[in-house]
């Protein structure tokens, strides 16, 4: 689709995957087509957070995002613009105070959104900002990672829910869809520190396939979170 100027070439726009086309060939005959959907591991959304964590409470290191598919377009979107030094500044500030708050940023990097053989990718530097709560004698760790819960669907279910019964199923489609999200955390904790960890989780059901993993080997703390949705 030459109006999609985002769509890199060979990749289908999400909004017509699943859906219906009509294939003129040269001699004039019209075929009916369905046009192919990717499979989730092909949308794509990895993101990843390594650094340590200082007595302090503060943390210094890096976020790495990359997404593929489907998923990458609101990235090329919000870099398909050549940024000002200030919306350089404004964005790196804006990333650091999303992780931790308080936090700084530095060493942004980004691509070019309409460069469409560019790996949609960006990093950031993270230094400062608040990671831990005081709890009496134990310290909080302010998980920075989503837990992809969709909660604007289940309010909107439980509204309809209190309005009438349910006469029709749940489109799963609604609930993940066919993508991958996965968000990783590597944390060099501070010498003798260790943490209390939850049990892991491996979650399945016509909607998709979660997991939670939480383990610590000598310092380095490793939490990782994924979801994916019906193929």
């Amino acid at each position: 689709d030459l109006t999609a100027d985002l769509v890199p070439f060979g990749e289908i726009p999400p909004g017509y995957q699943g859906e219906f086309g009509l294939l003129v060939r040269g001699d004039g005959a019209v075929e009916e087509v369905r046009f192919p959907e990717n499979a989730p591991e092909a949308n794509r959304s990895v993101g990843r957070l390594v650094g340590e964590l200082r007595p302090d409470g503060s943390f210094h290191g890096a976020m790495q995002h990359e997404t593929a598919g489907a998923l990458q377009y609101a990235l090329r979107s919000s870099f398909s613009n050549k940024l000002s030094q200030k919306q350089r500044d404004d964005m790196t500030r804006s990333l650091a105070n999303a992780v931790f708050d308080g936090a700084t940023g530095d060493s942004l990097v980004i691509f070019d959104g309409r460069d469409l053989t560019a790996a949609t990718r960006m990093s950031v530097g993270i230094r400062g900002g608040k990671a831990l709560t005081s709890a009496g004698p134990m310290q909080i760790f302010n998980l920075p990672l989503p837990n992809y819960a969709n909660t604007a669907l289940i309010a909107d279910l439980e509204a309809r829910k209190a309005r009438e019964p349910r006469r029709f199923d749940i489109d799963v489609a609604d609930v993940v869809g066919p993508s991958t999200s996965v968000s990783e955390l590597e944390l060099t904790l501070p010498e003798g520190w260790r943490a209390t960890l939850p049990p892991s989780i491996d979650a399945r059901s016509a909607f998709g396939h979660y997991t939670a993993t939480y383990a610590q080997e000598g310092r380095v703390l490793r939490v990782r979170r994924s979801i994916s949705g019906w193929e």
